[in-house]
């Protein structure tokens, strides 16, 4: 059985690669360049995102697209929907451009649909508070009127038990005649 486990052992280790796996030297470049563009845009403000978005839109190249890409992710300029139409095209294209950068494309576009699944869930769920929020508002005014209509009741049954008992003590006889005083 040990024997086993360690024949077992010594063979996964033979399938798994040694050292770290090395992206192309093009690849790299244009890696750099996009993440040193990426780190460039906190710093611009609105108008200087426009203008890099105006600059960069003559070209069409791949890292043009992802460049464009990462203006549309900015907080400022959020265009998701943008975004990804950009990136999906980077991993459509063939060219040898695109190729290098098509691990990075898809790493944003994962990320580009989660945010778009959790705008969608928050919207779903922003609608389904705002219906249980108009509920409790029915059902807050349901029980209000509720309360006053039993408010209503519990006077009216007061004021019958009141004339009950007011019709249960037996009148006082009236002294006869001769024995009442004389005005």
């Amino acid at each position: 059985m040990c024997a086993i486990a360690m024949l077992v052992l010594v063979a996964g280790c033979g399938t798994v690669p040694h050292g770290p796996v090395v992206a192309p030297a093009s690849e790299g470049v244009s890696t750099a360049r996009l993440l040193a563009f990426h780190r460039s845009l906190p710093a611009l403000n609105a108008a200087d995102l426009a203008r890099e978005r105006r600059q960069l839109g003559a070209d069409g190249g791949a890292e043009t697209k992802m460049r464009l890409a990462l203006l549309a992710l900015q907080p400022r300029a959020l265009n998701l929907a943008r975004a990804r139409t950009l990136l999906e095209s980077v991993l459509v294209a063939q060219d040898a451009d695109a190729q290098s950068m098509h691990d990075l494309a898809r790493l944003l576009l994962d990320q580009v649909n989660e945010r778009l699944r959790l705008e969608a869930l928050n919207d779903r769920l922003t609608q389904q508070a705002e219906r249980n929020g108009a509920q409790l508002e029915l059902s807050t005014r349901q029980l209000e009127e509720a309360r006053a209509r039993a408010d209503t009741l519990q006077r009216k049954l007061d004021a019958l038990a009141e004339i009950e008992r007011d019709l249960a003590i037996p009148p006082r006889p009236l002294p006869p005649a001769d024995e009442r005083p004389r005005r």
